[in-house]
């Protein structure tokens, strides 16, 4: 299991790589980040 710290900084990754994903909705299942943006119908994910 990641550590809060962990998140953060992936988090912070990921805004870095397309500022659009500042808007995006974030959620925690199981062992997966999923980053789902407003203006898209599919989500992506990344294993923690």
């Amino acid at each position: 299991m990641a550590t809060l710290e962990e998140l953060i900084e992936t988090l912070k990754e990921i805004l870095t790589l397309d500022k659009e994903n500042y808007n995006a909705n974030v959620y925690i299942g199981g062992e997966y980040l999923f980053i789902r943006r407003l203006d898209q119908d599919d989500a992506y994910f990344i294993e923690l």
